[in-house]
Formats: structure tokens, sequence, C-alpha cells
């Protein structure tokens, strides 16, 4: 998850939510992979539709 969220594939971390992973772990930095796109929203659209992917579509 953390590394679909942070290279921007969008499929791939709508594809793990619907698989029901857990979107809270913490990675070694103690990010999560919203944490993750939320760090990378500048750099284009894909990291904000997983922003908003994953505030309105994980637990």
């Amino acid at each position: 998850m953390h590394a679909a969220a942070y290279f921007g594939h969008v499929e791939v971390v709508k594809m793990l939510v619907e698989a029901k992973i857990d979107v809270g772990i913490r990675n070694t930095w103690k990010c999560t992979a919203l944490d993750e796109a939320k760090s990378l929203i500048q750099e284009g659209q894909q990291w904000k539709d997983i922003v908003y992917y994953l505030e309105n579509h994980s637990k």
C-alpha cells in the first residue's frame, strides 16, 4: 500500500482498499499510505486522487 501511494498508483491503491488491506499500517518512518500520498500531493493529480480515495473509502 505504501509503495502504491508513494509512486502514485491510484488503481493499485483502490484495489488494495477494496481487498480490505489495513490502510492504517505505519512504515519505518511512522507514516501511513495516506501520509505518503499527502506528502506528494503537489506532484500531480494521481496523489490528489489517492488522498481523496483513502480519506473517503477506507475505515
